[in-house]
């Protein structure tokens, strides 16, 4: 790789942009070679600058993927406020959920990484940035999920939300296996262990919104 004349950003502006560049950077590391790509070394190369200044910006590899990770997620956000307008059906809104995660495959592999790995190397002053944010996209999307299921209780929305975070975090992987194993699994003996992501999330989510309902009417009864 030749060698980029570094210049240090010295503005507001200029700090703001070497910022998005240096998420862009671990973005498109992320999505042409995984999550094991993702270096500081590599990020800064892709976004021209040396490696010991990216800590002006992130703490880690991990900060920075924790950062997209928080994009990725208020961007599905927005989308799910604007797509629900009123009551829906169980079936409806396990389809709009499950679609929202299909359409952001970074977002299924960073959850898939974030116990056991993005929430690691982050200081507790991080974490804590960190933890604020997704508590208030948890917020508003449980307020989404309780508009289109009013009557469930807002603390069932907001346990509904964490539990399909868990569900896709345990799906992807298993959908998405490497290639040695993608071709093991093309093999007939091994075809009842394949599974389809979107159509198992749909499923899972309304199973999920079901059990939630009915825990609510047998409570009610009791």
């Amino acid at each position: 790789m030749a060698e980029v004349e570094f210049k240090r950003a010295r503005t507001a502006a200029a700090k703001a942009q070497r910022t998005k560049d240096l998420l862009a950077a671990a973005g498109e590391l992320l999505k042409e070679e995984g999550v094991q790509a993702v270096t500081l070394k590599r990020i800064a190369e892709k976004a021209g600058v040396v490696k010991s200044n990216v800590y002006r910006y992130f703490e880690s590899r991990e900060d920075i993927m924790l950062q997209l990770l928080l994009a990725d997620l208020n961007a599905m956000l927005v989308a799910l406020e604007q797509a629900v307008t009123g009551p829906m059906s169980a079936e409806e809104t396990a389809v709009l959920l499950a679609r929202g995660y299909c359409g952001s495959s970074r977002t299924c592999l960073l959850l898939t990484e974030l116990a056991p790995t993005l929430e690691h190397n982050v200081s507790q002053e991080g974490l804590r940035a960190f933890k604020r944010v997704l508590l208030e996209v948890i917020t508003r999307a449980s307020s989404a999920l309780h508009k289109a299921q009013p009557h469930l209780e807002r603390a069932q929305c907001e346990s509904l939300i964490f539990s399909v975070n868990a569900v896709v975090a345990g799906l992807w992987p298993v959908t998405h296996p490497c290639a040695e194993l993608e071709k093991v699994m093309a093999e007939a003996e091994f075809s009842r262990l394949k599974v389809d992501f979107e159509q198992a999330l749909i499923a899972n989510i309304h199973a999920l919104l079901l059990g939630a309902e009915a825990f609510k009417d047998q409570a009610s009864r009791n």
